[in-house]
This record gives structure tokens, C-alpha cells and sequence, in this order.
């Protein structure tokens, strides 16, 4: 069919193989590739405040447990915050349970702090099973 998987007027000549090459080699590297860790974040308005102010929400950090105590949780976390910097985020916030020890010790080493909207600063909050934490972007 005309324009099927080429761009209008490209023959879908030699172009259209070296695409094809370039894209099995891609597929071939990633057949073997492990994912060890990954941050999975978003930038978000923070609704709480008025006016409303962009803040960096981190959904999740994962690190393999094979890999954990090498440094890549923190190194994520830095690339996670110099972008939010970057796009002018006023703070990167994350919510995790407090029965998970070791990732609070691990938010608190990177400078996290229970956030002013955390559940644990209201009243019956306390009962909660989790603590809003945020570090601030702005100097």
C-alpha cells in the first residue's frame, strides 16, 4: 500500500533495510539485557498548595535485590531530582509504607523528610500505614 511503512516519496529501498538492520540489532542486544533497577516517576501539580506548585512524584524505585547496596538507588534517585531540578520542580515527593524499614532509611539518607501533607500531621494520621516524604528542589 502506498506510504506503508516508508515515509512519502522514500523508495523503501536500501533505506528501509538498514532501518529493518538497525532495528534487529537493537532487538538482538535487548534480548540478553537484564533490567537491574528503574525509577518510575512524573510531574505532577501539587493540589494541596494554593496556588498549585509542580513537584516531581516518584511512583516507584526498584532495584534488583542482587544489586541493592551498590549505590544505583542513589544515583537513580540524584537523576530523578537533577531533572526535576532542571524543570524547575519546586520539590520531588514520594509515599512509602511505614513497615518498609529499609526504604525509609534509605529515603531519609537522601535527605527526605516527612512532607507537611503526610497523613502523619493530622490528627487520627497517625494510624496510617504510610508517610508522604519530600525533598525540596529549591535553594
Amino acid at each position: 500500500a502506498a506510504g506503508e511503512g516508508t515515509a512519502e516519496g522514500d523508495d523503501g529501498g536500501e533505506s528501509r533495510e538498514a532501518g529493518d538492520a538497525g532495528r534487529q540489532r537493537a532487538d538482538d542486544a535487548d534480548a540478553g539485557a537484564e533490567v537491574i533497577g528503574f525509577a518510575h516517576y512524573r510531574f505532577e501539580v501539587d493540589d494541596e498548595d494554593r496556588p498549585a506548585h509542580p513537584v516531581g512524584y516518584l511512583y516507584e524505585l526498584q532495584i534488583s535485590s542482587r544489586h541493592q547496596k551498590h549505590g544505583l538507588g542513589g544515583k537513580l534517585m540524584s537523576l530523578v531530582e537533577r531533572i526535576s531540578s532542571e524543570l524547575k520542580m519546586e520539590k520531588v515527593m514520594l509515599t512509602v509504607f511505614k513497615s518498609n524499614v529499609g526504604a525509609m532509611r534509605f529515603y531519609e539518607r537522601q535527605e527526605y523528610k516527612v512532607d507537611e501533607s503526610s497523613p502523619s500531621n493530622f490528627e487520627g494520621g497517625e494510624t496510617c500505614d504510610y508517610e508522604i516524604l519530600s525533598k525540596s528542589m529549591t535553594k
